[in-house]
């Protein structure tokens, strides 16, 4: 697996659709993605790992507004697959009410595709 640490991370927030998608900048090899459930999209290299992900009514799941999302100041998390199960682990740090507030989200889904084990950490730092 590629050290995702040595990567740059980016983000385009599509505030029309309220899609946050982060990706790996960079030479991808694009494979495939993958719907995980009705929030969240993963997308894979011709290796299997994990470049980027998408989620959908990211300000609802968070509970801010699209203004927030758009400004974006801070995201750090894990994607995990095994055998088992899919399981995403994010903190985004979101302006609100000019204060910086930490907002997680935790998805756990079942791994019923059989994708192969997998990891990547993910930051993103704006500001």
């Amino acid at each position: 697996m590629k050290n995702v640490s040595d990567l740059k991370v980016l983000k385009d927030y599509d505030a029309l659709n309220d899609s946050l998608f982060m990706f790996i900048g960079g030479d991808i090899e694009y494979k495939e993605s993958i719907e995980i459930n009705d929030h969240l999209i993963l997308d894979f290299d011709k290796k299997g790992e994990i470049v980027s992900f998408e989620i959908l009514d990211v300000s609802k799941i968070l509970g801010v507004d699209k203004f927030s999302i758009k400004n974006l100041k801070k995201l750090r998390g894990n994607i995990g697959v095994n055998k088992d199960f899919i399981v995403v682990e994010f903190t985004f740090t979101v302006p609100v009410h000019q204060k910086n507030l930490e907002k997680p989200i935790f998805i756990e889904a079942p791994n019923d595709l059989n994708l192969p084990d997998t990891t990547a950490s993910l930051g993103l730092a704006t500001a």
